[in-house]
């Protein structure tokens, strides 16, 4: 039996898109959670849509908003990076401390 690599970070799994409500349901985003064997307290959802970090809120987990995605974060204001060099000085700076 052979296993599949994980997705690379950024892309969904597409086993996973399938299952469960969609946004701003929880169900995708803790089923990830639960496939990947992550905390959701080291855990941080980043999406550009408000029903992104509805989503987030809903599963507990911390949200960062994309400015370069298609809406704007609703209260409370979430961590909003203006471009993606952002997000990869945060994971980066994140697993320098030990954690995601």
């Amino acid at each position: 039996m052979t296993s599949k690599p994980p997705p690379a970070v950024g892309e969904p799994a597409p086993e996973l898109m399938d299952q469960g409500r969609g946004k701003p349901s929880p169900d995708t985003l803790l089923l990830a959670l639960v496939e990947s064997r992550t905390d959701p307290a080291d855990a941080l959802c980043v999406g550009g849509m408000a029903v992104d970090q509805e989503a987030a809120q809903r599963a507990g987990l911390r949200y960062a908003h994309a400015a370069w995605g298609y809406g704007a974060p609703t209260e409370p204001l979430p961590l909003i990076l203006q471009e993606p060099a952002q997000l990869v000085d945060l994971v980066r700076e994140n697993l320098a401390k030990g954690s995601a």
